[in-house]
């Protein structure tokens, strides 16, 4: 089965940004910046050693499909109303297929 079969969840990328408001504060922002369909799932106990060893702290992994658009750790996932930053991102092979992208989620 492709990927693709699996993708049942809408995902939305930003890029979040503070802009200086008049009082001299910060109003913070999101940007969206890509929209498409993928699935996630919870890193198993093994998997969150394996992160924390190269000092990544993720609970997530998400699949999605290959898109041109820039995203690095910079950038927010939302999953319907739950948010995630991003840890880590794989192009496996650098086949520009799918991306295997560890989140955290936050709370």
């Amino acid at each position: 089965m492709s990927l693709i079969s699996f993708s049942n969840k809408t995902l939305v990328f930003k890029l979040p940004a503070n802009t200086a408001d008049s009082y001299g504060g910060w109003t913070e922002s999101e940007t969206t910046i890509k929209t498409v369909m993928g699935s996630v799932r919870p890193l198993s106990g093994s998997e969150r050693a394996d992160r924390q060893s190269m000092n990544v702290l993720a609970t997530h992994r998400i699949y999605c499909e290959y898109f041109t658009e820039t995203v690095s750790e910079k950038y927010v996932v939302y999953i319907g109303d739950t948010k995630y930053n991003i840890k880590l991102i794989r192009n496996p092979a650098g086949r520009n297929r799918h991306y295997e992208i560890d989140v955290e989620e936050i709370r």
